[in-house]
């Protein structure tokens, strides 16, 4: 096991072609020191993967660990900050829902506000259990089936998101000319 710090990585310049961030930036101290190095250590057509939990979303709970959420715009404007050209997707749409649910989330929300959410997995586990019933264990390997497929939305990122669960940011290093050039001038155009 190799342990790392996300903030100050010890890897040479451009040797990756992806790096991927799953459920985590919200826990780094100094976002924009990893999102420095992982411009640094990716490949000119390199991709940067995030995943995280929508802070705008109503059933948003905070880990009492985490450091700093983000909403869509909050993303695109730090990525964007550290020369990242950033497309934004939604996943989980909140879609309309059973009067059970709608309770259930209203009951979460209240519970989240209030600070009543418990800290440890065994509380979640058990309040999980209460509001939906038995939990599904899941198996060491997903197979085809095991859950359905939730199909990732464009998003844009100038109003609130509330209706995805989860964003995931794909992120490409801009280099210092492309920021420059606009598409259709002299200097992108390909010659024949």
């Amino acid at each position: 096991m190799v342990r790392l710090d996300a903030q100050a990585l010890p890897f040479r310049n451009e040797s990756f072609d992806i790096v991927i961030l799953f459920e985590a930036i919200y826990y780094l101290p100094r976002p924009e020191d990893f999102l420095t190095e992982c411009k640094r250590i990716l490949r000119p057509d390199g991709v940067l993967l995030l995943c995280l939990p929508n802070k705008e979303w109503e059933g948003f709970n905070p880990s009492p660990r985490s450091t700093q959420y983000f909403s869509a715009r909050e993303l695109q404007a730090l990525l964007s900050n550290c020369s990242f050209a950033v497309d934004l997707l939604g996943a989980f749409r909140n879609y309309p829902r059973t009067l059970q649910q709608r309770i259930s989330a209203a009951v979460r929300k209240t519970a989240v506000r209030l600070r009543v959410i418990p800290k440890t997995m065994r509380g979640k586990e058990f309040l999980k259990r209460l509001f939906y019933g038995q939990l599904v264990e899941l198996t060491e390997e997903i197979e085809e089936g095991t859950a359905p497929a939730q199909p990732l939305m464009p998003l844009s990122p100038d109003g609130p998101m509330p209706e995805f669960k989860i964003l995931y940011v794909l992120a490409r290093p801009r280099s210092p000319r492309s920021a420059i050039l606009k598409p259709g001038s002299q200097s992108t155009a390909i010659s024949t």
